[in-house]
């Protein structure tokens, strides 16, 4: 059953990763699958998890198929996924012999394995939450700090659950910060405070 899973989106994927093209984020990619008819949901945290494992499942499992290929080097990050033929190796990648080639496809990879292994798609809600927290603690912010960042851009508290935040985010903050802009008649502490809500939640970006 996983097996054909796999197989199934493999064959999804790899069409909207054609090579040396301009790169997508998750967020992009999920709604071009979305559009096509496969069943993504992205409501609660456990249904997000659910759609970000099979999407990152799909994408580590396309990236060794294509490094073991020699055909392509896929760069796999929730707002960056990129494809890059192997001769246009990314920056970084610095493959250049069969030896380095054969050590980049056994070096331990950590995410890989994660998103590798089906066990880890039953992950429980609690674990989730769990994980969620620590990755806001390592940001090093609090959450009142990031509930008064959101207030400041006139944004609800829930709007970090949402999948395409970032984008809702830059939104608001064009919208209040030519409204608020001092050369437009705004009020300058207000745009201020606009800047540095938007700043504080772009670094999480």
């Amino acid at each position: 059953m996983n097996t054909s899973i796999s197989e199934h989106l493999c064959l999804a994927l790899e069409p909207l990763l054609p090579l040396d093209s301009p790169g997508q984020s998750e967020y992009q990619l999920i709604q071009t699958l979305r559009s096509k008819g496969l069943n993504l949901p992205m409501g609660d945290t456990a249904s997000l998890f659910h759609s970000h494992f099979l999407i990152f499942h799909g994408l580590y499992l396309l990236q060794q198929r294509w490094r073991s290929r020699r055909y392509a080097h896929l760069e796999i990050h929730t707002l960056h996924i990129q494809a890059h033929s192997w001769s246009q190796r990314p920056p970084g990648a610095g493959v250049q012999t069969d030896e380095e080639t054969t050590a980049l496809l056994q070096a331990a990879d950590p995410l890989a394995a994660f998103y590798l292994d089906w066990n880890n798609l039953g992950t429980e809600l609690s674990t989730l939450e769990t994980w969620l927290d620590r990755f806001w603690r390592r940001l090093g912010l609090p959450d009142e700090t990031l509930q008064q960042a959101l207030a400041d851009l006139e944004l609800p508290a829930q709007t970090l659950q949402q999948a395409d935040w970032p984008n809702l985010a830059r939104q608001q903050y064009q919208r209040l910060a030519m409204q608020h802009h001092p050369d437009r008649g705004g009020d300058s502490e207000r745009f201020k405070q606009v800047q540095h809500a938007w700043q504080l939640l772009k670094n999480y970006v």
